[in-house]
């Protein structure tokens, strides 16, 4: 379970970095 929560955790990390700054 902790790495289901780990999975999407970087994936939007980066997916939201991007796209909450442009």
């Amino acid at each position: 379970m902790r790495q289901s929560l780990k999975t999407p955790s970087y994936t939007t990390s980066w997916t939201d970095l991007p796209v909450a700054r442009a």
